[in-house]
């Protein structure tokens, strides 16, 4: 929920975070939450207890239940949810207007301490990691899709063909993805949490959304006041 919806907000000039602080307002928050709530209403979306379902596993997922035509995950998941299922999936972005929304994420991070005893060393491993053709031979794709633009080719040449729609789906999103954002502050893991629990409780008629959006607010201030100290 909580990557799709920072889509949401940089479509609309905002982000999910803004330093140690939200980095979108209660109208952007509540119109998503109505968005939510329309498609549920018109059957275009799965009710909610349905997808209270959907524990995070890929095995769980509506879509390879057969409860959905379509499913919000990353990139390098795409290998794992064609496994399982014998019907043909494909990749397309989210829709979007002027401003694209989606970026491009590194699946993780690799980063050196800068006062080490072994600062060559630490160079010298963050190179192979990036540009050795072997060592990006063995990782495949496991981590997600190479920077470099050489070693991308080469590995698109190797893969199976289920794996080259990730490279094709990826070359497409690079031409207009918008910048990535900054890394999110303490207490992002309690803001998806908050995130989460209000969307569930418009879900389930225990909040309308105006209840909602307030509650939201008010936990997740708090949270990243704290967080932040």
């Amino acid at each position: 929920m909580e990557p799709v919806l920072e889509i949401f907000t940089i479509q609309r000039g905002q982000s999910l975070y803004d330093g140690t602080s939200l980095g979108f307002d209660e109208e952007t928050y509540r119109e998503w939450l109505t968005f939510w709530d329309d498609l549920r209403r018109s059957g275009a979306a799965a009710p909610g207890d349905l997808q209270a379902t959907d524990t995070g596993d890929l095995n769980t997922t509506l879509l390879i239940r057969g409860k959905a035509a379509m499913e919000f995950a990353f990139s390098n998941q795409y290998t794992g949810l064609a496994e399982l299922t014998e019907r043909e999936l494909d990749l397309t972005t989210i829709p979007s207007g002027a401003e694209p929304g989606i970026y491009l994420k590194p699946s993780q991070l690799l980063s050196g301490y800068s006062r080490s005893d072994y600062q060559e060393e630490v160079v010298q491993l963050i190179d192979f990691f990036l540009n050795d053709k072997e060592a990006n031979r063995i990782l495949g794709t496991e981590r997600g899709i190479s920077g470099n633009s050489e070693i991308r080719e080469m590995l698109r040449s190797e893969v199976p063909e289920t794996e080259q729609k990730v490279f094709d789906y990826l070359a497409s999103v690079r031409q207009d993805a918008a910048p990535l954002p900054p890394p999110p502050p303490m207490g992002a893991g309690e803001i998806e949490e908050i995130l989460l629990r209000t969307n569930q409780d418009v879900a389930f008629g225990r909040s309308n959304v105006d209840q909602a959006v307030d509650q939201f607010f008010t936990e997740a201030e708090s949270a990243l006041e704290k967080a932040n100290r």
